[in-house]
């Protein structure tokens, strides 16, 4: 962080009246800080200057700051893991954006002869049959559509209707 920064983090009340007992018993925020944070990384504590008061006082302040400590601890392991899943939300996301878009393949030749395919409907139609019995009728005697797929008869009755049958 550059010098002049400020870090700002927002404690529970319960953690922050915790924090504010430590001060006013003469220990310093940063050094329950450092201590919380060496007990979440289980680093060995560094030797820190102990407050001047009295050995009683002395008890109740380290106390306080045991207390404090291990709230922080909990609200550190809180936060680390909403960050790793914040993390594995974002990567989810990011690896969801920059998936290639499929092209669509280049149609291959079906072997779709349009005027024998109305032909054939046509011919079909004038004997009276369904258009479901006109797409299995084409089925049968595989005439293919234009992208190689079955018949329907929906199809079948779209292209009848452009030509008035």
């Amino acid at each position: 962080m550059p010098a002049g920064s400020r870090l700002t983090v927002r404690l529970s009340p319960a953690l922050e009246a915790a924090l504010s007992e430590s001060v006013r018993q003469g220990a310093r925020v940063s050094d329950i800080v450092r201590e919380a944070l060496e007990a979440y990384l289980g680093v060995c504590p560094t030797a820190r200057p102990t407050p001047d008061v009295q050995s009683s006082d002395n008890f109740s302040a380290m106390s306080a700051m045991s207390a404090s400590m291990s709230a922080i601890a909990s609200d550190m392991a809180d936060i680390s893991a909403r960050l790793v899943q914040l993390e594995e939300q974002v990567s989810t996301r990011t690896s969801r954006r920059q998936r290639p878009t499929p092209r669509p393949t280049p149609m291959a030749d079906t072997g779709y002869d349009p005027a024998r395919a109305m032909a054939r409907m046509q011919a079909l139609r004038a004997e009276g049959r369904s258009l479901a019995q006109i797409a299995h009728a084409l089925n049968a005697e595989r005439i293919p559509t234009r992208h190689g797929k079955p018949w329907q008869k929906g199809t079948v009755g779209y292209l009848l209707q452009g030509t008035g049958g």
